[in-house]
């Protein structure tokens, strides 16, 4: 069951459009990353969930109500920027206790004591080492876990985060990422979260929702958009950059037969190309499988140089040149860059994007 949905939502900023046609949901218990490049309007949506700002246009509706006019500290939303907002002043307890006050006034002074150490403990932080603790002498991650706990204190029925890890270097925010989404899925809480970081998006996320110049690209599960981009953009965005001009010129037996300017290409049909279509071929990352010998000929061979040639996690990245076009693949062997090779590639790992008909001449 849908808990959020956004509704044909629609933003301007000084008459020049930055989301137009925004609609997605969120179901209870599930956590959907809004994920896409810096400025193209995730913030301004997540702040207009929040009641922050105004709708141009369209409806955002929570348990089926629409939240228009609901002033922000009655929708019951938790929220957790970036800089985490943290009081340099305050305590770690003071901190989180502030939020609680602010929001559940009739709380005893004692309910908000075993609420600050209840949240304090599901967030990985000892209340007994850490309450009394001065927020400005944590590490980067202790204070990402303070600004985490302050959001949960007050029993969000939503939790919102914008950014929440950019300002922590690549390791820790691995580890945290990590640590978020299993402290969600732990205790139920359904999440909207916001990264321009494909990896961090891929970690945390049940569904994404993926945004370009204000309007929706694609959504659907980390796996579902990997594997099959709905664009070059999605494409691109995800770090898939080998992509080649294609035309369908057979189609059969489960099979695409495509042509392009570096030879011809056979990979698994999915039902929806037809002969003249045209479209670009996306050959990923791992479809490299051998290399050929001299002389040989056939389907699915790229020929090129080596110009680029780097050890990654156990296998080789590298880069082929083949006239104007670049190819980047993982590679289980070792090449030297300046070879010239002629590169097998698996039909499985090739596939057609933004197909369309070509017309009668």
């Amino acid at each position: 069951m849908s808990l959020l949905k956004v509704l044909h939502v629609f933003k301007s900023y000084d008459g020049a459009p930055l989301l137009r046609d925004v609609s997605f949901d969120v179901g209870a218990g599930e956590i959907v990353c809004l994920l896409g490049p810096s400025g193209t309007g995730k913030t301004t949506l997540l702040r207009m969930i929040a009641g922050l700002e105004e709708l141009e246009a369209g409806q955002i509706l929570f348990e089926s109500r629409d939240v228009r006019g609901v002033p922000v500290h009655r929708r019951g939303f938790g929220l957790m920027f970036q800089d985490l907002a943290l009081f340099p002043h305050r305590s770690v307890y003071e901190n989180i206790a502030f939020g609680l006050r602010m929001h559940a006034q009739s709380l005893a002074e004692q309910e908000i004591r075993a609420r600050v150490e209840e949240t304090l403990a599901l967030v990985g932080l000892d209340a007994a080492r850490f309450a009394t603790r001065d927020v400005n002498h944590l590490s980067g991650g202790e204070q990402q876990r303070v600004a985490l706990a302050r959001s949960l204190a007050p029993r969000p029925r939503f939790l919102m985060f914008d950014e929440p890890l950019g300002a922590l270097d690549r390791i820790l925010r691995e580890q945290l990422v990590v640590d978020i989404r299993e402290l969600l899925k732990r205790i139920g809480m359904t999440a909207l979260y916001v990264t321009h970081d494909q990896e961090e998006a891929f970690a945390v996320a049940d569904r994404l929702v993926i945004l370009n110049e204000g309007h929706v690209e694609q959504i659907g599960s980390p796996p579902e958009v990997y594997h099959n981009p709905a664009n070059t953009f999605v494409a691109r965005f995800l770090g898939l950059t080998n992509l080649l001009d294609g035309q369908v010129i057979a189609v059969g037996d489960g099979l695409v037969h495509a042509a392009t300017a570096l030879g011809a290409f056979v990979f698994y049909s999915d039902g929806t190309a037809r002969v003249g279509d045209e479209g670009m071929l996306l050959l990923r990352p791992r479809a490299l499988v051998a290399l050929a010998e001299p002389g040989e000929e056939g389907d699915n061979m790229l020929r090129g140089w080596i110009v680029e040639s780097t050890m990654r996690a156990g296998h080789t990245r590298i880069v082929l040149a083949s006239d104007e076009h670049r190819f980047t693949f993982e590679w289980d062997g070792v090449e030297r860059v300046g070879e010239r090779v002629t590169c097998k590639l698996d039909p499985a790992k090739i596939s057609l994007l933004e197909l369309s008909v070509k017309s009668a001449s």
